[in-house]
């Protein structure tokens, strides 16, 4: 006997065994679906005097059922399929203490690791970022907690991000010293602001349980319980999720990603930057922004710009003149 006919009598041995499964499925359902309208015919017979139309209707269904009671089965299966609520979406735990976790995450700056069931994102001297890499989701809700180590410079920023079709393309909430801010990030801008709100009290040293949700054009921070705030952006529809850190060290645990997931297909893209860095740390903090350019006769560009610990540097202690 060759290959090919010991293949197709496998093949008709698993058609029998799914069949002989699905007749006793049937069965199973017609009896208890039986024993229900016998229960229904006596409430029937009793009350048939006082509520004749309605229960003459019911004495046919009940006749119906008992003659095809495999398919009044399968009716009532349908039935309670559309008329009952559908199931939540899917909810991940995702699991970063096992052996292989690193595997499920790309770990796109040498500074990112997983230890001790957390991720581990030093952006102390540049921005550290990993994304999850077994799948993608459009609406998603990526809930996790976060700390950030104190230090006296840098915005001590943590950031979770959600929709990312490649590295320089998502969504992101950026979680800094004392504020929130929703931001778009694309190949040419990485900072599209959405919406912010300051004032936050979440101290350093301390973790903080935080959520950024996405359904539909609709986009929901919050932090310790709270919603911050919600804004609107349709730019982007579907991608992976991830973290980063920024001018500080943070660690993430307990992530949960809820939504329907979707498999990966295509390779994750790294875009060039387009960019070069001038300076990184000018001696003041590690905060450099708000650049101004200008081209000098020679064709050289000349550049000025903000050096601070953070977005304002007030005076302090190491820095007495802010």
């Amino acid at each position: 006997m060759n290959l090919t006919n010991i293949d197709r009598l496998l093949g008709r041995a698993a058609m029998l065994v799914c069949a002989m499964f699905y007749k006793t499925v049937i069965r199973v359902c017609s009896a208890c679906f039986l024993s229900c309208v016998d229960g229904i015919s006596r409430i029937a017979l009793a009350a048939g005097s006082r509520m004749s139309k309605p229960w003459a209707s019911a004495q046919r269904l009940i006749a119906f059922s008992r003659c095809f009671p495999s398919t009044a089965a399968i009716c009532l299966a349908a039935l309670l399929g559309v008329c009952l609520p559908q199931a939540s979406a899917e909810e991940l735990s995702i699991d970063l203490s096992t052996e292989n976790a690193a595997q499920d995450w790309i770990l796109l700056d040498k500074t990112a690791s997983l230890e001790n069931g957390e991720l581990v994102l030093d952006g102390r001297k540049e921005m550290s970022r990993a994304f999850y890499q077994p799948a993608e989701w459009g609406d998603v809700t990526l809930r996790a907690k976060f700390l950030v180590e104190p230090q006296a410079k840098g915005v001590l920023a943590c950031g979770f991000v959600v929709r990312a079709a490649d590295a320089a393309t998502y969504y992101y909430v950026h979680f800094d010293r004392a504020q929130a801010i929703l931001v778009r990030s694309d190949a040419s801008v990485s900072w599209n602001e959405i919406k912010r709100v300051s004032g936050l009290n979440k101290p350093a040293g301390s973790w903080h349980d935080a959520q950024l949700e996405c359904t539909g054009q609709t986009l929901k921070v919050s932090l310790n319980g709270k919603l911050l705030f919600e804004a609107k952006d349709a730019t982007l529809k579907r991608g992976r999720v991830g973290f980063y850190a920024g001018q500080g060290k943070a660690h993430v645990k307990d992530v949960v990603v809820s939504g329907t997931a979707h498999k990966t297909t295509g390779e994750f893209k790294i875009p060039p930057k387009p960019y070069v860095y001038v300076c990184t740390d000018a001696g003041a903090g590690g905060y450099e922004a708000f650049p101004d350019v200008c081209r000098l006769s020679d064709g050289r560009l000349m550049s000025v710009f903000y050096a601070g610990y953070g977005h304002v540097s007030l005076p302090n202690e190491q820095l007495p003149k802010g």
